[in-house]
């Protein structure tokens, strides 16, 4: 699992400052993006008019609840607070504002509980390695 956090906290923490930084305002301003994530390098198709890479390919792809891989862009169906707001949902809404705030927290949130893991797996490994525990 820890590559694969370490990957996903990469993306997780370039989504983060990239909408801290405004990217995403300027995005919707400039060419009329909606998501957040699928103009940025976090989108395994960033960049690719073609879409050649499944969805399940992402490491975006583990958040997704089960019911819902299968959709066209799976990642807009990741519930961004405890009223289970997705990027879908808040786009049909078209409220930017409410998914730019919903996703920074969104973001913050994920990649403390990450790190948190993160760091939990690697004490764990550490005491193996040193036969204590």
């Amino acid at each position: 699992m820890a590559p694969n956090t370490r990957e996903l906290l990469q993306m997780l923490r370039y989504e983060l400052n990239y909408l801290e930084q405004g990217g995403f305002r300027r995005d919707r301003e400039a060419v009329g993006l909606q998501s957040p994530f699928l103009g940025t390098m976090i989108c395994i198709n960033f960049g690719d008019p073609m879409r050649r890479h499944s969805c399940q390919e992402c490491s975006l792809h583990q958040l997704v609840p089960e019911e819902r891989q299968k959709e066209e862009f799976p990642c807009h169906h990741i519930p961004l607070n405890a009223s289970k707001d997705t990027i879908a949902s808040l786009i049909r809404k078209d409220d930017p504002e409410r998914l730019e705030s919903a996703m920074k927290n969104w973001l913050r949130s994920t990649i403390a509980r990450l790190e948190a893991s993160l760091e939990k797996e690697e004490k764990q490994q550490e005491t193996k390695e040193t036969g204590e525990g």
